[in-house]
């Protein structure tokens, strides 16, 4: 009967704040103080610490206590998706891979090998399939995503401004947003003009600083990256054209809280990712080992004191990354599938070729059909989607629905398979996840008032020069 009063370790994440213990229950996303000796000692039975034998009516007291608290709240409904439930293909979002050239070459790219692209560029009318594609198999989606990628886009910009024009003359009456990822090198006039025109959302790669973006996104004729890429911005501002940043944060190359204040006092939106293994194979860049764990949690740790300090002053915070993260923590925001990845999304490249994501495209082996015969459902299945706990190792972690069991790519990549997540992602992830449960405790803690402002995803705006 103990057994069923006992919360699987699985779903106990215990993390401190403020020298006091807490624990976050995965399937609730629910936080628990540990404020006496009785929850104490429950925990540590749940957590195989210490035997439940003479326990067993503290065990259904505490239990009791806590899924009355989970009934209040209600149970998130993430946690009850069939874990072994195939998901079905209804894309809204297609990943039109444009460009199958670059003028960076970014030591951590997953598009290009050391020997190129995998995929040359798209025609127009290439594109033009593939977005017929995802119309014909989910004609009635409240919304759909064109995303131009690469390479980079902007080297075929006319192929770009075919592929928008077309769209809204024949699909006019769908709601379409387009989207480009550019390394923002190649910025003109007419460029930004047409960004504008159409409202398509820019998210623009730059790392930091200029020393840490030319070190890791150098340009193939030596030019000024940096440079190149903040007279793009200069030029989209001009314009009235929003755009967003992306830094991706290297294991050798980390410096947060100067890559943030930095993106500060651009004023403009960014967020951060961390890299992962490409089909470069391991690298330095990638390469969360232990040590580089460590300093990234003391370089974590500073850079939320920096954004405390801005809470503190009632700044306005453009790193929507770190405010993500405390928002769906405070919303109870569960992931309960690896990502969208033939699912909801797919990527085209030139001959017609379907692949889940963008980030397959560089393998053609993984291709799960194409534009002429459609999708085989044995390899989407494969290299597509499925419920995190689909996933064995998944399934025992507390953190599986903070990150969904990671990005599929990066498993293939670094493990030649999709069936189980990199340990150095996973032990990356769990890093991220700890930290941020006890910065979200803290800043409750200590500046309820800005919790409520980040619960509700709002912010003060910025004072008038």
């Amino acid at each position: 009967m103990t057994s069923n009063h006992i919360i699987p370790s699985h779903d106990i994440q215990l993390f401190a704040a403020d020298s006091q213990k807490y624990f976050y229950h995965t399937p609730s996303g629910l936080i628990f103080k540990v404020a006496n000796e009785q929850l104490e000692r429950y925990i540590s039975i749940c957590t195989g610490q210490q035997p439940a034998e003479g326990a067993e009516r503290l065990c259904e007291h505490v239990h009791g206590i806590i899924q009355k608290t989970v009934a209040e709240y209600g149970q998130i409904d993430a946690a009850s998706v069939p874990a072994n439930e195939p998901l079905p293909f209804s894309p809204s979002c297609v990943e039109l891979n444009v460009a199958g050239r670059c003028n960076l070459v970014c030591p951590y790219c997953f598009a290009r090998s050391g020997s190129g692209f995998a995929f040359n560029s798209m025609s127009a009318e290439e594109c033009m399939r593939a977005i017929e594609f995802m119309f014909e198999r989910n004609p009635d989606a409240g919304g759909y995503n064109i995303t131009f990628f690469g390479g980079e886009p902007f080297l075929e910009f006319d192929t770009m401004r075919e592929v928008v024009r077309r769209t809204e003359a024949m699909f006019g009456g769908k709601k379409i947003r387009f989207s480009v990822t550019t390394n923002g090198t190649v910025m003109t006039e007419a460029m930004a003009e047409f960004v504008k025109q159409h409202g398509i959302a820019m998210l623009i790669s730059i790392d930091g600083p200029q020393a840490i973006t030319n070190a890791l996104r150098p340009h193939v004729a030596g030019r000024d990256t940096y440079a190149d890429i903040m007279r793009s911005l200069e030029l989209l501002r001009q314009h009235g054209a929003d755009f967003e940043l992306r830094a991706t944060i290297a294991a050798d190359a980390a410096d947060l809280v100067g890559t943030a204040r930095f993106f500060e006092q651009l004023g403009a939106p960014y967020h951060f990712v961390f890299c992962f293994d490409s089909q470069h194979g391991s690298n330095e860049h990638s390469n969360w080992n232990a040590p580089a764990l460590d300093g990234l949690a003391a370089q974590l740790d500073a850079l939320f004191g920096f954004y405390l300090g801005l809470l503190r002053s009632k700044t306005y915070i453009w790193g929507y990354w770190f405010l993500e993260h405390l928002h769906g923590i405070a919303a109870r925001k569960l992931n309960p599938v690896t990502c969208g990845s033939g699912v909801n999304m797919f990527s085209a490249t030139d001959g017609g070729g379907v692949f889940g994501c963008m980030n397959f495209a560089s393998n053609p082996e993984t291709a799960i059909g194409d534009l002429q015969h459609g999708v085989d459902e044995e390899r989407r299945l494969r290299f597509g989607a499925w419920p995190t706990c689909h996933t064995q190792r998944c399934a025992a972690c507390s953190a599986r629905f903070y990150c969904g069991g990671g990005c599929l790519h990066e498993r293939y990549t670094a493990l030649g398979s999709t069936s189980s997540p990199n340990e150095q992602q996973c032990a990356l992830r769990r890093l991220l996840f700890e930290k941020m449960l006890s910065y979200y405790q803290h800043i409750k803690n200590h500046l309820p008032e800005a919790m409520v402002r980040i619960s509700e995803h709002r912010q003060h705006l910025p004072q008038a020069c």
